[in-house]
């Protein structure tokens, strides 16, 4: 999940040029997200934003379907070069 979370936030500040800085909590980056005028991006991690936060600071793990759920769809807003 930690990877997940930091691979959307590689994605949105290289992708989209989101300007996230340094040190910056999840509810600030969640914030960020949503000037994007992305409503699908900024929902998706909305959703993986809760879960990270319920891992990291609650230590309730997500179910198995979710987690699932959240790393195929991950795919649908995020593109990777795989060329390059």
């Amino acid at each position: 999940l930690g990877l997940l979370y930091r691979a959307t936030l590689s994605q949105l500040v290289h992708a989209y040029a989101l300007p996230i800085h340094e040190g910056a909590t999840e509810g600030e980056c969640l914030t960020q997200s949503q000037t994007l005028a992305q409503p699908g991006i900024s929902n998706y991690f909305a959703e993986l934003t809760a879960a990270w936060q319920q891992l990291a600071y609650a230590h309730h793990r997500p179910d198995k379907a979710h987690l699932l759920e959240l790393c195929r769809s991950w795919g649908n807003h995020f593109e990777v070069d795989h060329a390059g």
